[in-house]
């Protein structure tokens, strides 16, 4: 393990490319409205960045064992210096993008009203123990979540070293209990899967994956694909190019199943079906790259590039601090986008006054022409001394011409009791389309769960927890008022519109 430098170097520039694509399925926006396969693959690639999370998992077990294990063992390394080492650096880091994503969230109105937490909710959050409680409560700095799931592998590390030691030399019994963990982490996921007919809801996602203890098995992969790699350092008479093979091979196939997955029709649907046996199905494949690219693979060459190796060593931060970041220019782009619509509207009152003001004039020279042309009648009148009672005054003909013509038939549905034209998104709300049930019908609820069912159309809220009203939120806002024009609202919705106002945020009609 004192190898430590190389085997690094090249998983480093791996977490640049990591830090890249959770950024961009955070905040990238989805497939253009064309529908191409082109984009709705980018999209859908994007959306599954939920996968990267567990390369961080398996890539912190494999480090952790090669960093600490071999000084834990020969005891030049207490366990109190261990755990500071491990730890104190990432706590402080997450500490300070908690509280900077705090500040950002009490300066901002919207954000208030949006996100901020109770006191208890904050109280959980900044003791790493929210989402032992409730896996999808949002925290400040949200990726933050991704230090408490660790935090317990971190803690139980020296004890697992011990277990893992007794396999010390043994690779035929470390490959067979990688295999029986990588059992326990992905087995009942994908028996959930097979049972509920190939379904998962975003519930079982939520607890599968943020929920801490289900990142332990993940963790222990990553140790025990460590500890084979000290195990055999030349493959066991394979040559080194089997080893790498094997590691790209594995490699490639992650990827592979990421893109090659069935493409969401929604960033909602991202996170239900098969798309959820990411969270843990790609673990063993990922423990197989990095034991394969310690023999030097072709990847782990790419990978070992300065640029990539530069950008990596500040991937944590880049991941902890993107919200606030992120929030702080989404807010400044906002009132830039503000400042410009202000002067656009005074640009465009200029210009109507000064289409009043001509339009005055022209109707001043119109008024004078008529008073001449009647004075000019009366002069002519007088000059012939003739009487033409009872013909008829010249004038100007008028005619009501009327316009028949018909609407096309538009798709309409509400939410939060606002009525959106989904006209233009035919291919899903069209006839025999996926979301045809959504049409015509209050789906504020059905879209809270994230289900399709007509029981859930035109239902009250009241039973909704802030979490789903916040889901409900981000659908509005973000598929929603982004797409499809507002045209009006319901006049007897099944709940008060007005107890939801606070989400609408100034867009009434």
């Amino acid at each position: 393990m004192a190898r430590a430098g190389e085997e690094l170097e090249h998983l480093t520039g791996l977490r640049s490319f990591l830090a890249l694509w959770i950024v961009c399925g955070h905040y990238m926006p989805g497939a253009s409205a064309d529908g191409s396969h082109r984009s709705a693959n980018v999209s859908a690639i994007t959306c599954r960045s939920f996968a990267a999370v567990d390369l961080f998992i398996v890539m912190s077990g494999y480090v952790t064992h090669l960093a600490y294990g071999n000084r834990l063992r020969s005891e030049s390394l207490s366990l109190r210096r261990y755990y500071l080492l491990r730890m104190a650096h990432i706590l402080i880091t997450s500490y300070v993008a908690m509280l900077w994503s705090l500040l950002v969230v009490l300066a901002v109105e919207e954000y208030r009203d949006s996100f901020l937490p109770s006191i208890s909710t904050l109280l959980g959050c900044f003791g790493f123990v929210q989402h032992w409680i409730r896996p999808a409560t949002w925290c400040p700095a949200p990726p933050s979540w991704t230090i408490e799931a660790l935090l317990p592998s971190w803690l139980l590390y020296p004890f697992l070293r011990i277990l893992v030691a007794r396999l010390e030399g043994r690779p035929g019994a470390l490959v067979m209990w990688m295999l029986v963990v990588y059992a326990i982490s992905f087995g009942p996921l994908l028996s959930l899967y097979l049972l509920q007919d190939g379904h998962l809801n975003w519930g079982q996602f939520a607890t599968t994956f943020m929920w801490p203890p289900a990142q332990l098995p993940d963790f222990a992969l990553g140790v025990l694909a460590s500890e084979l790699s000290a195990a055999l350092p030349s493959c066991s008479g394979c040559s080194g190019w089997c080893r790498a093979m094997l590691g790209d091979a594995a490699l490639l196939g992650f990827a592979a199943a990421v893109v090659m997955l069935p493409s969401p029709s929604t960033h909602a649907e991202c996170q239900t079906d098969s798309n959820v046996l990411l969270t843990h199905g790609g673990s063993l494949a990922i423990a197989l790259f990095i034991f394969g690219s310690a023999s030097g693979s072709c990847l782990a060459y790419v990978l070992r590039h300065p640029a990539l190796v530069s950008l990596g060593k500040y991937s944590f931060e880049v991941y902890l601090f993107q919200w606030p970041l992120q929030a702080l220019f989404r807010r400044l782009c906002a009132e830039m986008e503000a400042e410009a619509r202000r002067r656009k509207q005074l640009s465009m009152q200029a210009a109507i006054q000064e289409k009043t003001q001509e339009l005055e004039r022209l109707t001043f020279q119109l008024n004078s022409l008529e008073r001449v042309e009647r004075e000019q009648q009366v002069l002519i009148e007088k000059l012939s001394q003739l009487h033409i009672d009872g013909s008829p005054t010249p004038g100007r003909n008028s005619s009501n011409a009327g316009c028949a013509g018909s609407l096309e038939d538009r798709i309409l549905l509400a939410v939060w009791g606002r009525v959106f034209d989904v006209s233009s998104g035919k291919e899903f709300y069209g006839e025999g389309q996926s979301y045809q049930l959504f049409a015509g019908h209050d789906c504020s609820k059905a879209f809270a769960l994230t289900l399709r069912q007509e029981g859930l159309l035109d239902q009250g809220l009241e039973d909704l927890t802030p979490e789903q009203l916040n889901h409900l939120n981000r659908t509005y806002w973000e598929t929603y008022i982004a797409k499809y024009p507002v045209v009006g609202r319901l006049e007897d919705p099944p709940y008060r519109a007005a107890d939801y106002d606070r989400f609408e945020q100034g867009h009434r009609y």
